[in-house]
């Protein structure tokens, strides 16, 4: 079903795998894969990602690097770094791997929308996923957001501007 999936029917793959959860069949990697594939085919990777976070939901468990990252280019070109965070939120205890370019990803989104937050927790979960020395060229690559330095300095500049016209 998922194969046959064409670009106007990505909901169905959503309603694919809530039937096929209803019935308790399990799922395997390709299947997970075939499913971010439909989604991305009809570009709502929102139903992939609400399937994926969904609170029973299985599927999640069966997401593979090479999945993950496909929707994560997705979600990136969309600037959506809450949903990338929330899907790694739920997928990292199920025990699922990322790599590199998972984290790339993320954080690239996390810079475009410059949310600090979001970094951080990033960095967080994907902690100890990747090697020390390509964990390190990421972050130089992407460094921390400065939304939260920017303002300390603004409210510094004024200060001081404060004190120039008093003096």
């Amino acid at each position: 079903m998922f194969n046959a999936c064409q670009a106007t029917d990505a909901k169905y793959a959503g309603n694919g795998v809530d039937w096929f959860q209803e019935k308790g069949f399990d799922f395997s990697e390709e299947l997970n894969s075939l499913f971010v594939d439909a989604c991305l085919r009809g570009q709502m990777p929102e139903i992939a990602v609400s399937r994926l976070i969904y609170g029973k939901g299985r599927i999640g468990a069966w997401s593979t690097p090479k999945s993950l990252n496909k929707l994560f280019g997705a979600l990136c070109e969309q600037k959506d770094a809450q949903a990338m965070v929330s899907v790694l939120e739920t997928l990292i205890p199920k025990n699922v791997r990322v790599n590199n370019v998972t984290v790339h990803l993320c954080l690239t989104a996390c810079c475009e929308v410059q949310s600090r937050d979001l970094y951080q927790r990033v960095v967080e979960l994907t902690e100890g996923s990747v090697d020390k020395e390509n964990m390190e060229k990421i972050l130089a690559r992407h460094p921390i957001p400065e939304e939260v330095v920017e303002e300390q300095e603004d409210e510094a500049g004024e200060e001081s501007g404060e004190e120039n016209t008093t003096a």
